[in-house]
């Protein structure tokens, strides 16, 4: 009975999975084997000369960047949508390759480190993380698979999240949803920080981390944050103002290129497009 059905559905299956066959026979962007990265408390990244386009001919999203992250350092990147701000994230994860500079690791190419060894010694946060349809206690150990329930926890008061999931019915085993569809916005956001702060690795790099919080929430999750990378390398991806007046370095991008950077203070004072996004958000506000 359903053969006549089958061969009218026949051709459209094989079109799809020729498509999917294409598409898994596509040699990845990055090559997914490299020297390992050697686990270290304390790393060192240096961005010289950054450029880096999407497609050959095509505009350049990175344009001769210059940073660097030493041990303990907090940076932030601050800059409109489109600024290339998360394509630096992305770059130093080695989810792209660059086209001309350098990025060095403790000294070593990145080009040439493991790309998955890479990303072990980086807690992660990527602008719009992905939940999924398990308990929060999985989606939390996504960071740390081995993690006890204390730790699960732990990382969950750090993010503000532990007084919620107690007075859920079943706690730390409530199920997410599909795509954390059974949180809110902010706490499917403090639930993939508490993913970030389960793992113990030496650099953070955190994209737009305060994005859906309320500012009374946002303050005491940048206080957290602060506190579990003391000591390590902070790299905050932001658009918003809070919290960084406590950097040690404030890079300002404009179209792929450093516009302007230095310390809170400096910036603010200032006619910098840093001290207009701070009075238009004081605007906002009042």
């Amino acid at each position: 009975l359903p053969l006549p059905s089958a061969f009218q559905n026949l051709e459209g299956s094989l079109l799809a999975g020729s498509r999917l066959y294409a598409l898994a026979d596509t040699p990845p962007l990055v090559p997914d084997r490299g020297v390992p990265v050697e686990a270290s408390p304390e790393t060192l990244i240096s961005i010289k000369k950054l450029t880096f386009a999407y497609r050959q001919e095509g505009p350049l999203v990175i344009s001769h960047l210059d940073l660097e992250l030493s041990p303990g350092k907090r940076v932030a990147i601050l800059g409109p949508s489109g600024s290339g701000k998360s394509t630096i994230a992305n770059l130093l994860l080695r989810f792209w390759d660059f086209d001309s500079g350098e990025i060095l690791w403790n000294g070593f190419d990145l080009r040439a480190l493991d790309p998955e060894s890479l990303r072990s010694q980086v807690c992660y946060l990527p602008q719009n993380p992905f939940l999924f349809n398990a308990s929060i206690a999985e989606n939390i150990r996504i960071g740390k698979p081995q993690a006890s329930l204390k730790e699960v926890q732990e990382a969950a008061r750090a993010a503000g999240l532990h007084e919620f999931i107690q007075a859920l019915p079943l706690q730390y085993d409530t199920l997410a949803g599909e795509f954390g569809m059974q949180l809110s916005g902010g706490q499917r956001q403090r639930l993939a920080l508490a993913r970030v702060f389960i793992r113990d690795a030496p650099v953070y790099l955190l994209d737009e981390p305060t994005a859906n919080l309320d500012p009374v929430t946002e303050q005491a999750i940048i206080q957290s944050v602060l506190a579990r990378s003391k000591g390590k390398s902070l790299i905050w991806i932001t658009h918003r103002l809070a919290g960084l007046e406590e950097m040690d370095e404030i890079v300002v991008l404009n179209k792929g290129r450093i516009e302007a950077r230095g310390t809170h203070a400096e910036l603010a004072a200032g006619k910098t497009r840093y001290a207009r996004i701070r009075q238009l958000q004081r605007d906002s506000l009042d």
